[in-house]
């Protein structure tokens, strides 16, 4: 899923889901598991 396409479905802008993606990443809330092209994001739960 894009972050383009995650805007529209939420209703908010681009920039904002890339900046609160990077939040995601940095609190190590969303962590990249497998290669570039083929992997995902898994969302690791508290």
């Amino acid at each position: 899923m894009t972050a383009e396409l995650v805007s529209r479905r939420l209703g908010l802008s681009r920039r904002g889901v890339e900046y609160s993606f990077q939040k995601l990443k940095k609190l190590g809330l969303v962590v990249r598991r497998g290669p570039t092209k083929n992997g995902y994001w898994q969302v690791i739960g508290r």
